[in-house]
């Protein structure tokens, strides 16, 4: 079933609503019965996947950035009149973005 649930993609009511119908009370978790752990590892699980797709969603924006900056480089170096200053700018600009991925996938990489 759980296969079923992650082929479908199914929103998290509806995964709420059929852990509730197909399990008891003693796993999903009342006031007097604190949850199993196989609940409480699958909504933590839930929660990680959603980090893991913004953090995903951030490396593409990123990348597609990356991209725009080295097309720039590539339309500049293809002119006569390259300016040594501009590329100079371009090239502090790139390695500041690098520096700042490195940050960010440290950051992560820590909070896992």
């Amino acid at each position: 079933m759980s296969k079923l649930l992650q082929y479908c993609g199914m929103c998290d009511m509806l995964k709420e609503l059929l852990i509730h119908r197909y399990f008891s009370k003693a796993v999903c978790g009342s006031l007097e019965v604190p949850e199993l752990e196989i609940i409480r590892a699958c909504r933590k699980i839930e929660k990680l996947k959603l980090v893991i797709k913004e953090f995903f969603k951030e490396k593409d924006e990123e990348k597609e950035r990356l991209n725009g900056i080295i097309v720039g480089l590539f339309v500049v170096n293809e002119k006569d009149k390259v300016d040594k200053d501009t590329m100079l700018n371009r090239m502090s600009e790139v390695e500041a973005k690098v520096e700042a991925i490195t940050v960010r996938k440290y950051a992560i990489n820590t909070w896992f």
